[in-house]
């Protein structure tokens, strides 16, 4: 079992709500990035599904993007 729980198709999810959300605020992947201290090709790593993502990880982008860290992880924007 992976440390944080996640499988690879919820990696994927998120990592797909993580991407709407960015683009709902009309934010730059880079942008995200930055706020994290990452290079922006680590960030779309995660938003693609191909990066392991951790509680910790997404309350960070959460906070960045405003949005309720469990809407990143249970709902896709619009619904």
């Amino acid at each position: 079992m992976e440390e944080n729980g996640f499988t690879v198709l919820e990696n994927k999810a998120i990592g797909r709500n993580m991407y709407m959300y960015r683009k709902l605020r009309g934010m730059k992947a880079l942008e995200v990035a930055e706020g994290l201290g990452l290079r922006e090709a680590s960030y779309t790593r995660y938003e693609r599904g191909e990066a392991a993502i951790t509680v910790d990880f997404i309350q960070k982008v959460a906070e960045i993007l405003t949005v309720d860290p469990v809407m990143l992880m249970t709902q896709h924007p619009g619904n």
